[in-house]
């Protein structure tokens, strides 16, 4: 785990677009692109967010989203239409650390 760098974000709740989830609006990002984007299902409580360092496990604590297809980051943007399609969750970011 001490080769990643973390950073959490917060992903908000999705909004109502008359399809059978909801969408997640755009979130304005700037900075690296990072490694892997954990989604945190058990994390939902916008003011209490998870402690640094994080140990995700995929299915357990944590869902592993993959870049395309469930999140992409262009145009300072970050869009999430990962395995929480609701939002309202905290989500891990973690960058690779510079040898």
């Amino acid at each position: 785990m001490d080769k990643y760098k973390q950073k959490l974000i917060w992903i908000p709740e999705g909004e109502d677009v008359g399809a059978t989830c909801k969408r997640v609006p755009p979130i304005p990002y700037k900075g690296d692109i990072p490694k892997y984007l954990w989604s945190l299902p058990l994390c939902v409580d916008k003011d209490n967010p998870p402690d640094l360092p994080y140990l995700p496990v995929h299915f357990k604590n944590a869902f592993l989203e993959s870049k395309i297809h469930d999140y992409d980051i262009n145009g300072g943007m970050l869009r999430y239409y990962g395995c929480d399609t609701e939002g309202g969750i905290w989500a891990l970011l973690e960058f690779e650390m510079s040898t």
